[in-house]
């Protein structure tokens, strides 16, 4: 918070993700914060608790992307070139994609991004801070170290609530350590 209403910075970035970010949000003072000038939250993982809450509370755009303070994005320069230009040139960088990436189904979409990590978009769902359902927007899910069985019954909480009714579609990221096989993610 102190970050978010200091007019010295220009954006938030956040060391790491991990666990504890719903924890904060009854923390944060909505009201102070909707006096300052909005400003980019860089993070994912639980950290997809505070983008949500900054896009309800705030109407707030933010950024689900690294962590700063992982080895794995110290020694990613292409991760680091594309946080760059995303923050400075964002025109340029409206094309989501990644080494590897494939369609599972095809088809165009558009629409604003909303989502993050899975469970915790799962455990958010009908709790204050936390959107309503997810129409008309591109839904980015992604998790670490579950077990697809358990991936499979939050993705079936998001259809059975009606969150996912009206998505304009949705993007995979990471499921990376998830058992089985990460692949089983994809059936």
């Amino acid at each position: 918070q102190r970050a978010w209403l200091d007019p010295r910075t220009a954006a938030v970035f956040c060391a790491r993700g991990g666990d504890g970010a719903h924890r904060v949000l009854d923390e944060l003072d909505f009201e102070e914060l909707r006096r300052a000038p909005v400003k980019p939250l860089v993070g994912f993982s639980d950290v997809t608790a505070l983008h949500e809450a900054l896009a309800v509370e705030l109407g707030a755009s933010s950024l689900h992307g690294p962590v700063v303070a992982l080895e794995s994005f110290a020694e990613d320069a292409a991760a680091a070139e594309h946080l760059r230009t995303t923050l400075f040139a964002p025109e340029t960088a409206a094309v989501l994609t990644a080494p590897g990436a494939e369609t599972l189904v095809g088809g165009a979409a558009h629409g604003v991004t909303a989502g993050g990590n899975l469970s915790v978009l799962n455990d958010s769902l009908a709790a204050p801070h936390s959107r309503a359902s997810a129409r008309g927007r591109l839904v980015l899910l992604e998790d670490v170290a579950e077990d697809v069985s358990r991936i499979d019954r939050m993705l079936t909480q998001l259809l059975r609530s009606g969150w996912l009714d009206g998505a304009a579609g949705v993007l995979l990221g990471s499921w990376a350590q998830c058992t089985p096989d990460a692949a089983a993610v994809r059936t």
